[in-house]
């Protein structure tokens, strides 16, 4: 059982967190409030000058001289018509340019002036508002008023109410007051109460709005979004449960990786490499595998990393190493025509402890050396004194009938230069160059420039990740016989591989496992 050597709770922690992230969200969600009020503005703007704009295309026509040139009794039939269609509109007036309203919805006959200041705000922009009492109803009204071309105008009734409810959409604890020439037209806000106030000015029109922003606002605005901030702290929450306990994991699992040794659960386990030409299994790759007896198997992605940070990569290395020797001598008869691959650290093939190991052991024993393999991956990075180092190892282990193998091959940025410098007499292709094949049409030409490669090197081939059969049927179209993957074997204990052995080649009940 894990036990926690931290004297702080974990509760704490989370309490901690959630409250940091939620005073964060109060500390952080008032501008952004804020933000959004602004554009909450802009928006309810834009509706009012939106219908305003509508109003004077729809409308332009009155001022044509068509219509201008009609009596009143002849427009007002027309006039009427348009106010009846409409939602907006209350009474729709045609003037002059004088000024002179001489026609409109409501009343024939009934001609008066507009005030000055209107005429020249006409005459300044084209168009204007106003908000006064009506000639025609006495009400306080919004007046839309512009001119076509002809200098004729048409001045067009909007009751409040209208705008009012274009404004109903406003958010909750949130007032607005809408403006005309600097007149309320509609108000909900008492200043006294209010915490901000965010004002915008029509560029079109005299017109404006402000929006007065109270606790309830805020408080709304809080709680609405407030679930982004939990759901962050839920989040640091997760991955801090997750750190203290890879903290008391990693702990616990030193020392089970170190007992592992001492107790022989570490073992190898072994990948056949099949020819998928007669289906006989040339070859095998030695794995390493953890059966822990209280945790069962523990993933190599997991106790690899942790072994090479407690400096027991080299044991286990050596394990694998001495079981493949041990396996080899007990069962000449299986392995006559077959071998086994063992991945080669870098701080292995560096030493030169190591290699006068396998010199002494091997050298009287060249029929065992002739069946190993061993494995350098391509994306080690090697200094230019370790290249020389490496050079005169793999030529020491060569003399004595030893392969050596590059493997993961095509995954890292120095794979010509690697097979250039130093004798290789096997090439594994990673399996990230197969698992898209056959629908990747641009893996099939690199396959067979590597394919090329080989031979120009008089280097063997062996194909890692293959796991479907189509997959090996455009490896075999393309030259490339043996294979090592889940569709033929999956790893296995070092029995069962013997037992396998025995009855080679394949039958269907073997492969596909």
């Amino acid at each position: 059982m894990f036990t926690n050597k931290e004297s702080k709770p974990l509760w704490l922690d989370i309490v901690f967190i959630y409250a940091v992230f939620v005073l964060f969200g109060l500390v952080i969600l008032k501008p952004v409030a804020d933000r959004h009020i602004v554009s909450t503005a802009k928006y309810e703007l834009t509706a009012i000058e939106h219908v305003m704009d509508q109003l004077r295309e729809k409308l332009g026509y009155l001022t044509s001289a068509r219509i201008t040139s009609l009596s009143c009794e002849e427009v007002t039939t027309l006039l009427r018509s348009e106010v009846f269609k409409s939602d907006v509109i209350k009474e729709i007036g045609l003037f002059r340019p004088s000024g002179e309203v001489y026609c409109t919805s409501s009343d024939l006959g009934n001609s008066f002036y507009l005030y000055k200041t209107i005429m020249d705000r006409l005459h300044e922009n084209g168009v204007t508002l106003s908000y006064t009492k009506s000639k025609m109803t006495d009400e306080r009204s919004v007046f839309l008023m512009f001119l076509g071309e002809s200098k004729h105008g048409v001045s067009v009734v909007i009751p409040p109410r209208y705008i009012q409810r274009l404004l109903e959409r406003s958010e909750d604890g949130v007032f607005y007051d809408v403006e005309v020439i600097s007149r309320k037209i509609a108000e909900r806000s008492d200043d006294s109460l209010g915490i901000d106030v965010f004002a915008q000015e029509s560029k079109y029109y005299p017109l404006g709005i402000k929006l007065h922003t109270y606790t309830g606002y805020y408080i709304h605005y809080f709680v609405t979004h407030i679930w982004i901030g939990l759901l962050l702290g839920g989040i640091v929450s997760v991955v801090r449960v997750r750190y203290r306990q890879s903290k008391v994991s990693d702990a616990t699992l030193e020392s089970a990786l170190q007992n592992a040794l001492i107790d022989g659960e570490i073992e190898a386990y072994y990948q056949p490499i099949v020819n998928s030409q007669d289906r006989t299994i040339v070859g095998c790759e030695s794995l390493v595998r953890w059966k822990s007896a209280s945790q069962g198997m523990i993933s190599p992605g997991i106790f690899i990393p942790l072994a090479e940070e407690l400096g027991l990569v080299d044991d286990i290395a050596d394990l694998v190493l001495a079981s493949a020797i041990d396996m080899l001598t007990k069962n000449p008869e299986l392995f006559e025509q077959r071998y086994i691959s063992i991945n080669i650290s870098r701080s292995q093939i560096l030493r030169k402890e190591f290699v006068y190991r396998i010199l002494h052991d091997l050298k009287p024993q060249p029929h065992i050396a002739r069946k190993l393999v061993f494995e350098i991956t391509e994306e080690i990075n090697f200094s230019s004194e370790e290249r020389q180092i490496l050079r005169e190892h793999l030529e020491q282990i060569s003399k004595i009938g030893l392969r050596v193998a590059i493997d993961d091959f095509g995954t890292g940025y120095s794979g010509l230069d690697f097979i250039r410098q130093y004798t290789f007499d096997v090439i594994k292709i990673d399996r990230v160059f197969v698992n898209s094949l056959g629908s990747d049409s641009t893996l099939i030409p690199l396959l067979q420039s590597m394919k090329g490669i080989a031979n120009s090197f008089n280097m063997s081939v062996i194909v890692e990740g293959v796991e479907e059969e189509r997959q090996v049927k455009i490896l075999a179209e393309l030259g490339f016989n043996h294979i090592q993957g889940f569709y033929y074997f999956k790893p296995m204990p070092k029995q069962e591989l013997l037992t396998l052995l025995g009855q080679s080649p394949l039958n269907e009940s073997h492969s596909k496992k």
